[in-house]
Formats: C-alpha cells, sequence, structure tokens
C-alpha cells in the first residue's frame, strides 16, 4: 500500500471515535488476511498435509499483523478479521496469542467467516476470547458446502459445545432477498441432540440467540439491544411462528420495530397483535 494511501487510512482509524454517533458506532477495524473459498481460483489460505501454512494466500505477515492488532487492541477497538482457510485462522489466532499475553482484558475480537478451522484450534478460539462470525450466511444454503467439504465445515456444535461465542452474519450483497431464513433452516440441525427435544428444538434454541443476543454481546452492545429487557431499546421483528422451534423454513416476518416504532408491516399477512 502507498505511504500516502496507508497515512491517510491511519488517520481515519486514528480519529475513529469522531464518527460515533446514536447509530453508528465506528469503533471497529476490518482485516482482509486471505482470499476467497470459492472456484474457480480458491484463494483462502489453508493448513497443508505437512501441517504448514500456504504463505502465498497471505495478504499480510505476522509481524504487520502483530503490529496492527496491538495497536487497535491497545485502543480498544474490535478488530475483525477475515480469515477463509484454516491457515488464515490459525495464523491469526497465533497472532492474537501475542496479543492477549500484552493485554489479557483487552476487546473482543472477531474472526469472521470460519467456515473452516482446524480441530485443534477450537479450543484456542474460546480460550482467547474470539467471536466467530459464520458468514456469509447465503453460504450455509448452497451447493458449495456439499461440493467442497472439506473448505465448507461450518462447525458450529464444535465450536458452542467448546464455549467459543459465535454469531452469523448476511456479509453478502448478491442475494434476492435479504432474509436468513432459509440459511438458518440448512444449519438448524448442526448443533447436536438433547434428551426429550428434536435436533431443530435443539439448534432452534441456539440459533435464537446466535441471531440476537450474541451479535449484540460481540459489539459491546448487549446492556442496549438484543434481547427484550426493561431499559433496553425497543428493536425487534414478529414472525409468524416459534423460531425457538427450529421451524425456519418458509418463516415470514410480519412486523418490524425500531425504537419502540412499528416502522415495517407486512401489508399481505396483516394480523392483529
Amino acid at each position: 500500500m502507498r505511504p500516502r494511501v496507508l497515512l491517510r487510512r491511519n488517520r481515519l482509524i486514528d480519529t475513529a471515535e469522531s464518527f460515533c454517533s446514536q447509530h453508528v458506532d465506528a469503533r471497529f477495524v476490518k482485516f482482509w488476511i486471505d482470499g476467497v473459498p470459492i472456484p474457480p481460483h480458491f484463494t483462502q489460505c489453508d493448513i497443508g498435509p505437512d501441517g504448514h501454512l500456504n504463505e502465498e494466500s497471505q495478504l499480510l505477515t505476522f509481524e504487520e499483523l502483530l503490529e496492527a492488532l496491538t495497536k487497535h487492541d491497545a485502543k480498544g477497538l474490535t478488530c475483525k478479521i477475515h480469515c477463509a482457510g484454516d491457515g488464515s485462522a490459525r495464523r491469526v489466532l497465533d497472532v492474537l496469542e501475542r496479543v492477549r499475553q500484552s493485554n489479557p482484558s483487552g476487546p473482543l475480537h472477531e474472526l469472521a467467516h470460519c467456515n473452516t478451522i482446524h480441530q485443534d484450534d477450537i479450543k484456542r478460539m474460546a480460550e482467547l476470547r474470539i467471536t466467530t462470525e459464520m458468514s456469509p450466511a447465503i453460504f450455509h444454503d448452497t451447493s458449495l458446502t456439499s461440493k467442497y467439504p472439506h473448505i465448507f465445515k461450518w462447525p458450529f456444535k464444535e465450536l458452542q459445545d467448546t464455549g467459543v461465542h459465535v454469531t452469523v452474519g448476511s456479509d453478502w450483497f448478491l442475494t434476492d432477498t435479504p432474509g436468513l431464513f432459509p440459511a438458518l433452516t440448512a444449519i438448524v440441525e448442526r448443533f447436536g441432540m438433547q434428551e426429550g427435544k428434536t435436533a431443530k428444538e435443539v439448534g432452534g434454541t441456539k440459533i435464537c440467540r446466535i441471531i440476537t443476543l450474541a451479535g449484540a454481546e460481540a459489539v459491546g452492545k448487549a446492556s442496549e439491544m438484543g434481547s427484550i429487557e426493561t431499559g433496553k431499546r425497543v428493536n425487534f421483528i414478529a414472525v409468524d411462528r416459534d423460531l425457538s422451534r427450529g421451524e425456519f423454513s418458509g418463516a415470514k416476518v410480519l412486523k418490524t420495530w425500531f425504537e419502540g416504532k412499528m416502522v415495517w408491516e407486512d401489508m399481505d399477512n396483516v394480523v392483529s397483535m
């Protein structure tokens, strides 16, 4: 990156808080550390058979990432790092391990995508207080997952069982609809079984928390939003069914409230509430 562009970017980050407002929180920094796991090029960084990372797919060196994350972590900025391969995820965890050593109580950082994570690294994510943002959601409901299962593992159960903070993000702009329900339908039975409950019921309960309160916790807003409680912002949707039972397929949003006001209503399915 050219020095002038780098200087301008650093100035923006250094003054991020001045851009914050009632509805905009600019205290976050996004990193892109490898490519994308889609054909024909597959530019994500994988762990090779020899256990080493494919360095050619890394967009930042260990030292570059360590310097940047240490700086932003010390300022309390949450860093969200694009990791499309298990190699890039391992590299980021290695760096964050060093960052946590110097600032154990630093902000919660995120690994974006997390479609594949080496089994040895899942426990490390919990120990390092990492949020795994499982996205793009449309990839949960696509032929890519079945065609390339070694790349699109989506280890929801393993992450949650280990105590890793899990969220789901949309992260895509080419969808016919921004709705998450088709994607949630595809993953609802990935959370295992519990006595007396179906896999859908187990997954439904967990997913409802993931897409609400867990997201608020990830951005430090759990005291303001993410659940319906006294003193929190009144932001919620009304749906045509109980999603906690895992019945996401075909679900419809009937009404949307934002800060206490109904801002949208499906006039084709009007119901009294």
